[in-house]
């Protein structure tokens, strides 16, 4: 029975049909973030720190104490809606800054917004 449960749980998740009736298992980003040198447009070779916040939420790479590593994309805010903001802090490169990202939720998942921080000398 347990079994039977469990198909029925999940059936509806994406993972026996393509049908987009269904959502998938997957959690999707509020935001996915690309930075990318302005002159080179390629990423830079030393880490950022990145903020990202919607009032009183706050979501940190790398997380306090971590280390960075320079990632071609960095995902924030899973299946949260907002209003977000913010803020890449790159050695050598001028702080960039966005504001005002709306997300909205949808039917499943949020509506990911992809951003592009062009990063200045």
């Amino acid at each position: 029975m347990s079994l039977i449960a469990g198909v029925a749980a999940i059936g509806g998740c994406g993972l026996f049909t393509a049908d987009d009736d269904y959502c998938t298992a997957e959690a999707a980003p509020a935001i996915v973030l690309e930075i990318v040198d302005i002159a080179t447009n390629v990423s830079p070779l030393v880490p950022s720190r990145i903020t990202v916040t919607d009032g009183q939420f706050v979501e940190r790479y790398p997380p306090a104490g971590g280390t960075g590593v320079v990632q071609p994309q960095y995902s924030f805010a899973f299946e949260r809606a907002g209003r977000y903001s913010i803020l890449v802090e790159t050695p050598g490169f001028l702080d960039w800054t966005a504001s005002n990202i709306a997300v909205s939720g949808g039917k499943c998942h949020v509506a990911t917004a992809r951003i592009r921080a062009r990063l200045q000398r």
